[in-house]
Formats: structure tokens, sequence, C-alpha cells
């Protein structure tokens, strides 16, 4: 059950960093009319919000995603990322991977709360690219959110130390998933991408409209509409991707481009619901499942 959280005054420390809204944010006129300026998980109008706050108008924000784990996380990571030795990350590595089967594994944590975090940690994104791009599809933005940071965190279950590495495969993967070389209309752009999706096998025809979106390049780097049987683009078998190629094809294939994914990756991790390489699910099913118990005892 998801509890809706009643209104309370903005404090803007707290929205420090987003892309997008953690929460529905209200502006509260002097008749007491409340008019949504930012709806949750939408675009932040964090231009007005400074502008309004700066003349003293009430700002109440409603709804607002769970900042102590937002916290303790970026704390966590914040520590991982300042050891530059192996077994001085371990620590800080245990408490995070803790957090994630406890935190992350929730039903009622949304896959957005997760985007977000993750955005905040490893996007070396300008304000100004994510400005374009978000004009461009929020939608489709939000999608690549939820493939990078997915992604990215699996890299760190997987055993993945470098924060630089980690950052880079955040950035890089986004970057690609967003640059599109069509000029047919986003809306239908994105129903054909959603019909290969659906596709276990994809055959010439596809693959045709894959090299029409994207540069061949990009989807050589993000194997994006490969295919475990070896029928994408690039015709790569799972034989031949390695871990961090086989979990980004199975990502590629779970998120929807119509709707967005309501629990975290990792939930659907642990109740098997990810559809991945049986080999790489077993694997972060058990680091998940070693953690939770350690934090449980």
């Amino acid at each position: 059950m998801v509890h809706i959280l009643a209104k309370t005054n903005l404090n803007l420390n707290e929205i420090e960093g987003f892309i997008l809204s953690p929460g529905d944010i209200y502006w509260q006129q002097k008749s007491g009319a409340e008019v949504l300026i930012s709806a949750k998980a939408d675009f932040l109008n964090i231009e007005l919000i400074e502008k309004l706050s700066k003349a003293r108008h009430v700002l109440l924000i409603e709804n607002q995603i769970n900042m102590k784990i937002q916290n303790e996380f970026i704390e966590n990571f914040q520590g991982h990322k300042s050891k530059l030795l192996i077994k001085e990350k371990l620590p800080w590595r245990s408490r995070l991977i803790s957090l994630m089967s406890v935190d992350f594994v929730n039903e009622e944590v949304s896959q957005f709360e997760v985007d977000i975090l993750v955005w905040k940690v490893f996007s070396t994104v300008t304000s100004e690219q994510s400005q374009k791009l978000l004009e461009r599809d929020i939608g489709l933005f939000k999608r690549s959110m939820s493939v990078c940071s997915s992604y990215t965190l699996c890299a760190f279950l997987l055993g993945y130390y470098s924060d630089e590495f980690l950052s880079q495969l955040y950035t890089n993967t986004f970057l690609n998933l967003m640059d599109f070389q069509t000029t047919t209309p986003m809306p239908v752009v994105k129903e054909q991408l959603e019909k290969i999706r659906n596709q276990a096998t994809l055959n010439d025809e596809y693959k045709k409209e894959l090299i029409e979106i994207y540069k061949l390049e990009k989807m050589n780097q993000s194997f994006i509409g490969e295919r475990y049987d070896g029928s994408g683009a690039w015709s790569i078998n799972k034989y031949e991707m390695s871990d961090l190629e086989l979990v980004l094809v199975a990502l590629h294939n779970h998120y929807s481009y119509k709707d967005s994914s309501p629990q975290s990756i990792f939930h659907q991790i642990q109740k098997s619901f990810f559809k991945c390489d049986e080999k790489v699910l077993r694997l972060l099913q058990k680091c998940l499942k070693e953690k939770e118990l350690e934090f449980v005892a």
C-alpha cells in the first residue's frame, strides 16, 4: 500500500541536485489557493521555485519520496568515493549493498526513487544537456534513467568498484540512449521502439527500423536492440557477452517505452521478475540475500 504524505513546507536544500521533482510541489497564494508547479517525477521547475522562495512565497510539498533513504545512500556513496584502495572501499560497499537489500527490495519503493538517487550520485550529464534532452521527450528521458540507474547499481553489485568507471558507465549509456538520428516525431518513435522491444527475436525489418532511429555506433556501445539469441543488429549472442552486457540487454527488454516501472529493479530481481541470464540473475540475488541476512543479524 502506498501512503500519500501530507503537505509540508518545502525545504529548498532537500531538492538540490534533483533533475525531476521528488514530490508534488505547490505555490500557496495569498488567497490560500494552491497551484501545482512541479508534479512528482515530472520536470522540476527550479527557476520558478527559487524565484518564489526569494520573494518569500509559501511553497509546499506533498507525496515526497523518502529523503532519509536518499540521504543515507548518498552519504555512504560519498564515503565509498572518498577511498582509493579496494580494501578501504569494502566496508562502504558492504553497507551500501545491505541498504539496497532492505530498502530497495521493498515493494513500496519505486524505481523513480532509485533513478533520481543514482542520477545525483553518478551522472555527469550537464544541466544544459539535461534541459535539452528533457524538452525532447521526458518519457524517454525517464526510461533512460531507469535503464542506466539499474545498470550502474547491478554493475556495483557484480563487483565493479571504481566510482569513475560507474560514473562513465552511467553517463555514456544515458547519452547514447538519448542520441537519436531520426527526425520522426517522438510519439511515433516510442511506438516503434516498444513494438521492437516486445519481439523475442528481431528480423531484418526491425533491425532496419532501429538503425533508422539510432546511430550504429550508439547501438554497438549500448547494446540497443540486441538479443540473447544473436538476432540483434550486431548478431552478438549471449555466449559472446560479458556479465554487464547480459544485464544491459535484459534491461533494454525490461523497461517499457510506454509505462514506467512502479517497483524498483531490486524488487524485480529478488522476485525473479527480471528476465536476465540465469547465472547473472542468481549472482545478483545471492549478493542481495547475503547482505540482507547480515543486515538482519
